[in-house]
């Protein structure tokens, strides 16, 4: 039986050219985050905890991708807008793909030590953006500007929230048309 011989990554590059390479290898990017960071959530039904206020505010996430990962919200200038938008969507009934206290959420949560559940049941309330910037502000136990400064500009220099931007602008892109 015959072997058959396997193309190395630059005779592919070279056989498929460089443009159709990336965007492959982008594809599989998009793909191995869509697959292995997002849970399929197919319960849309609204949360008993949401009220007009919250509802008001909530993005519908089934059409539009949540707040960058360095939007900032109160002292914290990564992750809290984005948790935030997961947050109300959720309980609002609206979150699609995303959903709240995710592994980058729980990244915040451990820095913050602040306890998911609580935060939940404060945003549900109806709180505004800087009301919850100030709910976590008093709630974290982390006191120092600098320490919280310092932490935000480690995270702004990971190069995996440019990944998450691109898989935003994709989730967009094939989100269904309102009509």
């Amino acid at each position: 039986m015959a072997q058959t011989r396997r193309d190395t990554p630059k005779e592919n590059r070279e056989r498929f050219g460089a443009p159709r390479f990336f965007a492959l290898a982008i594809w599989a990017i998009h793909a191995s985050l869509s697959f292995a960071y997002r849970l399929p959530i197919t319960d849309y039904r609204l949360s008993p905890m949401a009220n007009e206020k919250l509802l008001q505010l909530a993005p519908d996430l089934t059409r539009v991708a949540p707040r960058s990962p360095r939007a900032p919200l109160g002292a914290y200038g990564v992750l809290a807008a984005r948790m935030l938008d997961k947050c109300r969507a959720e309980l609002a009934g609206k979150a699609g793909d995303y959903h709240f206290n995710c592994p980058m959420d729980q990244i915040f949560f451990k820095f913050t030590k602040i306890d998911p559940a609580a935060l939940k049941e404060f945003i549900a309330t109806g709180a505004n953006d800087a009301e919850v910037a100030h709910w976590i502000e008093r709630n974290s136990e982390v006191e120092d500007p600098g320490k919280i400064a310092n932490w935000a500009r480690l995270f702004r220099l990971n190069p995996f929230t440019f990944l998450l931007d691109l898989d935003d602008w994709i989730h967009t892109r094939r989100a269904p048309s309102k009509g």
